[in-house]
This record gives structure tokens, C-alpha cells and sequence, in this order.
């Protein structure tokens, strides 16, 4: 048996073999993405500046990702969730939510770091907000009314 032959047969069948499956997990996302949208106030009015939301999954749908989601908004409290893109929305499941909304921001040198909103937004503990995206769904509105006492 010629051993140079069978690797100049074998080594282009496992290089087209890879190729092949590298290739199928090309195509397009086959997550399923419900989207969701809506507006923070505080006390009933427009937040004092723009800021941030998280939402953190702490129990996904039957068949779908355990996947987060975020989104800034502007002080008209606007917004719309991403999960992998701008305004994509979120896998179904459960999630917790936090608000963050800085005066001072707390990774700016030397400054002691201050919110606009009470702390316990700030945690997916205590923040209270949660939301479930049920499979199917269509576009949600989730709107976020936080409170400052």
C-alpha cells in the first residue's frame, strides 16, 4: 500500500468534509425572537437622562437559548430590547430586569458614583420589574414605571 496516495486521497476528502460542516452553521439564526418595547418613566414623568436596561433570562421557554437582552434609552425613556441586533427582541422565557440611570457615572475616575434612580433598580434581586416572553408571541410593550421612594 502506498501511504503518500491514500494521504493525498484522504487529506482533500477531510478538508472538503470540514468545509462542509463549517458551512452549515453559516446560515441564518434559527433562534426564535419575540420583539419588545416600550418606555421608563419615574414618578409618571420622563427620566432625568438616558440610561440602560438589562434583562437577564432565569428560566427560558421549553426548546429555546438561555440568551440576555439589553437597551439603552434616551431621557424620552424610549426603547426596544436586543438580543443579538438593534431592536431584535428577546428568546421566550423569563426575565428580570434592571434599570440603570447615572448622574455620575461609576467608572468615572475619582468620583463617587450616584443614580438618578433608587439602588434597588440596580439589581435583578431586588429590582422587582420582570417580564415573560411567551413562544409565539407577538411584539410586546413592555412599559417600565419605576418610582423614587
Amino acid at each position: 500500500m502506498n501511504l503518500t496516495r491514500s494521504f493525498n486521497v484522504a487529506a482533500p476528502c477531510a478538508l472538503l468534509v470540514a468545509c462542509a460542516l463549517a458551512l452549515a452553521g453559516c446560515g441564518g439564526r434559527a433562534v426564535k425572537l419575540v420583539p419588545v418595547s416600550g418606555t421608563v418613566t419615574l414618578d409618571g414623568a420622563a427620566m432625568p437622562d438616558g440610561g440602560s436596561l438589562f434583562f437577564s433570562c432565569v428560566e427560558a421557554a421549553p426548546g429555546a437559548d438561555v440568551r440576555p437582552g439589553s437597551a439603552d434609552f434616551a431621557a424620552d425613556g424610549r426603547f426596544a430590547v436586543q438580543t443579538f441586533e438593534p431592536g431584535d427582541g428577546l428568546t421566550p422565557g423569563r426575565y428580570r430586569v434592571v434599570v440603570h440611570c447615572w448622574e455620575v457615572s461609576p467608572n468615572e475616575e475619582g468620583s463617587t458614583a450616584k443614580s438618578f434612580i433608587p439602588a434597588k433598580y440596580g439589581s435583578a434581586d431586588s429590582s422587582g420589574l420582570e417580564l415573560n416572553v411567551d413562544a409565539g408571541a407577538g411584539p410586546i410593550t413592555f412599559d417600565i414605571a419605576l418610582t423614587s421612594k
